[in-house]
């Protein structure tokens, strides 16, 4: 292997274990980031629907609207259970306009985030459950994901390409060196270089 291949194999490596890095630093971040979103989320909302079952429910209906309430909850989802254990009314998630792969959904959700809470009524004794989904929350972050990948691979690229072009350019010389060690190894000793190249 030819010494500007060696170097550019050297250099490759090294890009490729820089990527790889930073891809894994980008993931870790980025599954910080799913976790700690999805987590604040569902405990605020925990929260703020106790106090307000605790202080306000009265019947059926203000349940119900409570439910409504979490209509288009990114990362969030609630449905109210009867007595029978059956789905009466159920928020609907917030739907976003990309999907991350399912393995990657999977790989830097939160272990699944779920309450119930009984809800003793007056003839109608039901349980709300509170559950996380962290769907938009993983589509938002692959795209970031995505992203930014893509462009340290497009900076990895462009600097082979520069790399490639400046050890070519450095390494010239010992082409044409190489040729006159040639010719006199050859017993062309009339063979001659020319005195030009860097420094060294």
């Amino acid at each position: 292997m030819s010494l500007k291949l060696r170097l550019m194999a050297s250099i490759t490596a090294s890009l490729l274990l820089t990527l790889l890095l930073g891809g894994a630093a980008l993931f870790w971040q980025a599954r910080s980031m799913a976790q700690n979103e999805i987590t604040a989320s569902f405990r605020v909302t925990e929260h703020a629907l106790r106090v307000t079952l605790a202080s306000d429910v009265q019947h059926k209906v203000t349940v119900r609207q409570v439910i409504a309430s979490i209509d288009g909850h990114r990362n969030l989802r609630a449905y109210l259970f009867n007595e029978k254990n059956q789905v009466v009314a159920a928020s609907r998630l917030g739907q976003g306009t990309l999907h991350a792969p399912g393995w990657f959904t999977a790989m830097i959700a939160p272990p699944p985030l779920s309450v119930r809470i009984p809800l003793p009524l007056p003839g109608f004794p039901c349980t709300l459950l509170l559950q996380s989904d962290p769907a938009n929350q993983a589509a938002q972050i692959w795209q970031f994901v995505r992203d930014a990948f893509g462009a340290m691979l497009l900076f990895c690229a462009t600097a082979l390409v520069f790399v490639w072009l400046i050890v070519g350019r450095s390494l010239r010389f010992f082409s044409r060196f190489q040729s006159g060690l040639r010719n006199i190894a050859e017993r062309d000793y009339e063979a001659r270089l020319a005195p030009e190249g860097g420094p060294d």
